[in-house]
Formats: structure tokens, C-alpha cells, sequence
């Protein structure tokens, strides 16, 4: 079954996506045991770039590839994506990985959608 199937209907051609390959999903899983099974799902099966509105990083990027300099509360975030205008995607690690949207000028806003699946379905209803 093919979880993504309606949200790559949704996506359409017009995205630029590269799948990430299983061995890489593999060492993903491995160096940050807790990331959430939809983002490595969504990174294997339909991939990671530019979904139009949003795009996704190939694995988990660190606030200082964003800011500079990072401010130090942003130290437990991993970021995967940004809205290409300013406002970034990540996860939380010291809340279990919950997904928090982190503004451009590094305020966590954790009342963003519960998961990755909600929130790109947000983006493309």
C-alpha cells in the first residue's frame, strides 16, 4: 500500500524530487535513532527538493547551516525543510523529535502539525 499515493497526486510534476536510497534511510535511522518513520518514508519513497511551495533537505541539516550564528536555543533541533521564505521545518530532539517550525529569527513554534504526513497535507489540500 502506498501511504503517500493522494499526496503525491497533490504534489503533482511540477516538484523536483530525488529519492533517497534505503542504505542512506539506513544510516539516517542509525545516527539519529528517534527520527519519525514518515519523514524517512516520505524521504525513500517520494524524496526530498523542492514540492513547490516547500522544500525538503536530504537528511537533517543543523541550525548553524541556516543561521548564523545559530542562536543556542536551537541546539536540540534538527532541521529538514524550510517555506523558502524563512521559515524552517525541524524536529525537536529533546521533545521526542516533535515537529517544530523555527522562525526567521529562531523563535520554536511547537504547535505546528503533530507529524510530517499532516503537515505536507496541510501545505497541499
Amino acid at each position: 500500500m502506498d501511504i503517500f499515493g493522494d499526496l503525491k497526486k497533490k504534489i503533482g510534476r511540477s516538484a523536483s524530487l530525488s529519492k533517497v536510497p534505503a542504505s542512506d534511510i539506513a544510516a539516517l535511522r542509525e545516527r539519529w535513532q528517534g527520527l519519525p518513520e514518515d519523514y524517512l518514508a516520505f524521504l525513500h519513497e517520494v524524496g526530498f527538493g523542492n514540492l513547490g511551495e516547500i522544500q525538503l533537505y536530504s537528511a537533517p541539516a543543523s541550525p548553524d547551516s541556516v543561521f548564523s550564528p545559530p542562536p543556542k536555543h536551537l541546539d536540540t533541533i534538527l532541521l529538514i525543510g524550510d517555506d523558502m521564505q524563512g521559515h524552517c521545518f525541524g524536529f525537536d530532539t529533546d521533545s521526542g523529535f516533535r515537529l517544530v517550525e523555527v522562525g526567521p529569527t529562531g523563535t520554536i513554534d511547537s504547535s505546528v502539525e503533530p507529524d510530517l504526513t499532516s503537515l505536507l497535507y496541510g501545505y497541499f489540500r
